[in-house]
């Protein structure tokens, strides 16, 4: 075998190597089917990029932007500033109403950040997906 197929081959393997452990990881999850949502709020609480997403205490999706909206007001015309985009697996998806709550919370005393999502009553509407909500701010 010349010494080009071998590298070639091996570049192949590690690609594929890696590719898995992302998977593992979850990072990479091209199979997945996530919806996305816009939560919005005036202070981020210490939440970061990659903090779970909880629904009823179970983990659903993860926080995947933090970016500043500084011209966004809310349904009620209060001035917004932070909007935080999260990805909900899909079977969670159906709980989320347009009357659930989002907070930030803290795992423990001294725990990681997650956002929770308290579910809806089943009489609302779904959201619609990469729709925009209001959190409520953490103290």
């Amino acid at each position: 075998m010349r010494t080009e197929t071998k590298v070639g081959l091996l570049f192949v393997f590690a690609i594929m190597l890696i590719a898995l452990f992302a998977y593992y990881l979850g990072i990479l999850t091209p199979w997945a089917n996530n919806y996305t949502l816009n939560v919005m709020f005036n202070y981020a609480g210490g939440i970061e990029e990659g903090s779970p997403v909880r629904v009823m205490g179970i983990k659903v999706g993860k926080v995947t932007r933090i970016e500043f909206a500084p011209n966004f007001k809310s349904e009620t015309g209060e001035e917004v500033k932070l909007r935080i985009r999260i990805q909900v697996d899909r079977k969670a998806w159906s709980s989320i109403r347009h009357d659930s709550k989002y907070f930030i919370n803290l795992a423990g005393v001294i725990g990681e950040k997650f956002l929770e999502i308290s579910p809806g009553s089943g009489s609302e509407p779904e959201l619609a997906n990469n729709g925009t909500v209001r959190g409520e701010d953490p103290p």
